[in-house]
């Protein structure tokens, strides 16, 4: 069921009372893709040895750009939605630090 039937429908229930204030559809875009070329060398070898351990093919910018600025030890705020991959990214930066010895 397409969002707009379902909201549509919601609005039509005997026991709605105005609980959707405001709701805006956004038109799809096309995935952007990290190039792993951008990483400092011994962080790249490191990635590269994980993605082919765990079989991944890419990754997308935004987790890209995480685990550069944690591998690189720069501080981040995250904000992503559910299944967006931040804990894929996350994870795959500590992955990289520990086999750097990068830890304090």
């Amino acid at each position: 069921m397409e969002i707009k039937s379902l909201i549509d429908t919601k609005l039509k229930l005997k026991n709605y009372h105005g609980q959707i204030y405001n709701w805006s559809q956004f038109p799809s875009i096309e995935p952007k893709f990290y190039e792993i070329d951008q990483m400092s060398s011994p962080s790249k070898e490191a990635l590269n040895i994980i993605l082919d351990k765990f079989k991944i093919h890419s990754l997308y910018q935004h987790q890209g750009e995480l685990i550069k600025n944690i591998s690189e030890r720069q501080d981040v705020f995250i904000c992503l939605d559910e299944g967006s991959g931040a804990s894929l990214a996350i994870d795959l930066a500590v992955l990289i630090n520990i086999l750097l010895r990068k830890y304090p």
